[in-house]
C-alpha cells in the first residue's frame, strides 16, 4: 500500500533547488544577518516547489483557499506526476486478489515494442494465475513440469496451440489485441490462466489485501477500470474517471460481484468455451 505521506513529499525539481541553496549559503558567509533573511527565503522558496500540500481545511470541512499577504490568492503547487490507490472488494467486504486496476488515458496508447515477459507452468498451474500485459508484448511459456503439457487458447484475442516438453520453453508469441485470453491444457484439464491485455501502461494488479497502487502517471484525466476473471459485467460498468488534483494521489475502489467457480476446468470446445470477464 502506498505510503501517502511519501508521496505527498516527491521532490523531482528539488535537485536544481538544492543547489541554489548551497549558492545561497556560501552568499551567507559574507552577508552575515541580510544573507540569513536570504537564506531562509531561499530556503522556504525550495520546500514549497518540491512538496505537495493539501489545502487548509475550514471547521466545516471545506476547503480554504490560501490568501498571500497582499490578499491575492496564492496558486496551488501542481505535480507533473499522479498515482492512484486502489482496494477491490467483493459484495461480502472481503478483498479480491488478482484484481487488474488499470488507468486508460484520454489518448490511445501506441503498443510497447520493447516487452516481454514468461508464464511458468510448474505444479500443473499457470505462474501467475492473471498476468495483465500491454498490446504489443510478447509472451512466452516456460515448463518446469517434469511432464509434458499442450497449453493452447481458443480465445478471441489470441488463439495458438504449443507443445512443451519438460523443461522447455516455448517461441514468443506477440499480443496485438486488446482483451482476455484464456490458457488451458489439453492433457491436465483442470489447468487454467488469464492473459489480460491493455491498450495502456498503467496497471497494476491487486495482492491478498485487495489493494492496487499506479504510480508515475503523467498529469492529466483518466478512465480507471477493473477486471477480474470471475466478475459479474464488463469493465466499462466499473469505470471511474479521475483528474489532476492538488492531492497528487487519487483513491479508487471497486466492489466487485463474483461468479461461484464450482468447475475451475477450461472448456475447449470453440462452440463451448466461456471467456469470463469479456
Amino acid at each position: 500500500m502506498i505510503d501517502s505521506t511519501k508521496w505527498l513529499s516527491i521532490s523531482r525539481p528539488c535537485s536544481t533547488k538544492a543547489r541554489k541553496v548551497r549558492e545561497v549559503s556560501s552568499l551567507v558567509r559574507i552577508c552575515g544577518n541580510i544573507g540569513h533573511k536570504v537564506m531562509r527565503g531561499a530556503l522556504l522558496l525550495s520546500v514549497s516547489a518540491c512538496t505537495i500540500s493539501a489545502p487548509p481545511i475550514a471547521n466545516d470541512g471545506t476547503a480554504v483557499t490560501p490568501v498571500a499577504n497582499d490578499g491575492t490568492a496564492v496558486p496551488p503547487i501542481v505535480n507533473d506526476w499522479m498515482a492512484v490507490h486502489s482496494i477491490v472488494k467483493d459484495i461480502m467486504g472481503k478483498p479480491v486478489k488478482d484484481a487488474v486496476v488499470y488507468a486508460m488515458p484520454k489518448e490511445r496508447m501506441a503498443p510497447t515494442k520493447d516487452w516481454e515477459t514468461t508464464i511458468i507452468v510448474e505444479n500443473n498451474t499457470f505462474q501467475p494465475f492473471v498476468l495483465p500485459v500491454q498490446t504489443g508484448a510478447a509472451i512466452s511459456f516456460v515448463n518446469a513440469d517434469k511432464v509434458q503439457h499442450h497449453i493452447y487458447s481458443i480465445s478471441p484475442v489470441m488463439k495458438f496451440d504449443l507443445r512443451l516438453d519438460k523443461a522447455a520453453s516455448s517461441e514468443r508469441i506477440a499480443l496485438d489485441k486488446a482483451g482476455v485470453v484464456v490458457l488451458g491444457c489439453a492433457i491436465h484439464d483442470r489447468m487454467v490462466g488469464y492473459l489480460y491485455v491493455m491498450e495502456t501502461a498503467y496497471f497494476a494488479k491487486t495482492g491478498e489485501d485487495g489493494s492496487a497502487d499506479l504510480i508515475d502517471l503523467p498529469r492529466g484525466t483518466y478512465d480507471v477500470r477493473v477486471w477480474h476473471p470471475w466478475m459479474e459485467g464488463s469493465p466499462d460498468e466499473k469505470v471511474k474517471r479521475i483528474a489532476p488534483s492538488s492531492q497528487g494521489i487519487s483513491k479508487v475502489d471497486f466492489v466487485l460481484t463474483l461468479r461461484i467457480r464450482n468447475d475451475p476446468k477450461p472448456r475447449y470446445s470453440p462452440s463451448s468455451l466461456e471467456h469470463p470477464g469479456e
